[in-house]
């Protein structure tokens, strides 16, 4: 949260200005992971995961930092943590609840042309960190959703 809200703070003083919006979201960030780290048996079921994509092309250079067109926000419910479900095979799938835009980056206020877009979506993908553990013991995609791993209804907001 310190190091987001000096970001924000140095915003302030560049043509982007101080958003109250991002300071917003910014202590839910914060305050999700607390919750997440907190509560083991929440952290069990659900992931909060971020997904960039990286199809920009033969020119493309890869930015996560600032890079927003490329990325996409999820909410992962995993079948594992769930008790309930004992099928081991079912264990491997989840359920994705995610957001993302495209377009605010090359959009021009009063061009006549309005591209950007707004996405909710929904997906049944496969819990990549269970299906290496065998191989490898990572928590990354407990936070990194892989591309191509999913399969998503989407509805665009804007229509």
């Amino acid at each position: 949260l310190g190091v987001t809200g000096l970001m924000e703070v140095g915003d302030s003083f560049s043509e982007f200005g101080f958003s109250h919006e991002d300071l917003v979201m910014n202590v839910a960030g914060a305050a999700l992971g607390y919750l997440f780290l907190r509560n083991d048996a929440l952290s069990r079921r659900v992931d909060f995961r971020v997904e960039y994509s990286f199809d920009g092309g033969r020119d493309y250079k890869p930015d996560f930092t600032t890079d927003y067109e490329r990325l996409k926000y999820l909410f992962a419910f995993k079948a594992d943590g769930f008790e309930s479900i004992n099928n081991r095979y079912l264990n491997y799938l989840e359920l994705h609840l995610g957001y993302y835009t495209r377009g605010y980056a090359d959009y021009v206020p009063d061009s006549g042309v309005d591209r950007r877009e707004r996405n909710l979506y929904a997906g049944i993908g496969i819990n990549v960190g269970k299906l290496i553990a065998p191989l490898w013991k990572t928590r990354t995609f407990e936070y990194l959703q892989l591309p191509y791993t999913y399969i998503s209804v989407e509805k665009n907001l804007n229509d």
